[in-house]
């Protein structure tokens, strides 16, 4: 079955989306990171904890947050101009939210506030570029459908920002 597209624009099919995510995803760099990581295999090993839990309610409210943004701009500007906009709105609501109600971070100082804030921004700057270069590639040159790749890209972008906080940003001294 093909993938959904949009109307106007070439079609491609299922078997070149899954051999293009498999050329990804099959890396060494992909299994170095996720496999043998013995940090992020000892969260993944835990059982669901209110953190996770917490962080997945707040993931997924930024990305309703993320995703009302894309289609609001989408009317008015490019898909790769209106996913920049987007981005920008839910990380501030994403560093909000995650260092108050996620993780209960240690604000004492102004300071240690704008150093966790500026760490959260450069992590989602990274998963940032991914997003943008993800639409950029499979939406604006190979012609998928953009929501397709949106949700795709949102589960990815999910999983990478809560291993990156909870490993780097709001990790307890």
């Amino acid at each position: 079955m093909p993938l959904p597209l949009n109307k106007n624009k070439q079609n491609c099919d299922c078997l070149t989306f899954f051999v293009l995510c498999d050329k990804i995803f099959t890396t060494n760099l992909f299994e170095v990171f996720f496999l043998n990581c013995s940090k992020i295999k000892e969260i993944l090993a835990n059982k669901l904890n209110k953190e996770v839990i917490a962080y997945v309610i707040v993931g997924v409210a930024t990305t309703l947050v993320n995703w009302i943004a894309y289609f609001i701009f989408k009317r008015i500007c490019s898909p790769t101009v209106s996913n920049i906009i987007a981005w920008a709105v839910s990380v501030v609501f994403a560093y909000i939210a995650n260092s108050r109600l996620v993780f209960n971070a240690d604000v004492a100082s102004v300071a240690n506030e704008a150093k966790m804030f500026v760490e959260f921004v450069l992590a989602r700057l990274a998963s940032g570029v991914i997003e943008c270069v993800s639409i950029l590639v499979f939406v604006e040159m190979l012609m998928f459908d953009d929501l397709l790749i949106k949700i795709l890209t949102s589960i990815f972008v999910v999983a990478f920002n809560y291993v990156v906080s909870k490993l780097w940003i709001f990790r307890k001294k």
